[in-house]
């Protein structure tokens, strides 16, 4: 697999990760694939204005509720210094 880049190894790639359900059934990821067009498609015009926020709000979220079924862990650095942390799944 050229696309590879060392994430994962070539023996995963091609031979276990392809004895998973998921892997055979695509159906799913095909629904959630239109799910996020459709997000990108209503909200492109605006993304190229918007600020972080507003991308964060608008476009963001929504893709990690489709693709994480919630919000991800939210960490917020202060000159190096952990200060803040929500994480959805205590």
């Amino acid at each position: 697999m050229s696309g590879n880049k060392s994430l994962y190894s070539e023996h995963y790639l091609t031979n276990r990760l392809t004895e998973y359900a998921e892997y055979k059934d695509d159906s799913a990821a095909l629904v959630m694939g239109d799910r996020l067009r459709t997000i990108y498609a209503d909200k492109r015009p605006t993304l190229a204005s918007a600020n972080e926020v507003q991308t964060e709000e608008d476009f963001i979220k929504p893709v990690n509720r489709i693709v994480y079924g919630s919000e991800t862990v939210k960490i917020s650095y202060l000159i190096g210094r952990l200060y803040t942390f929500s994480d959805p799944h205590p």
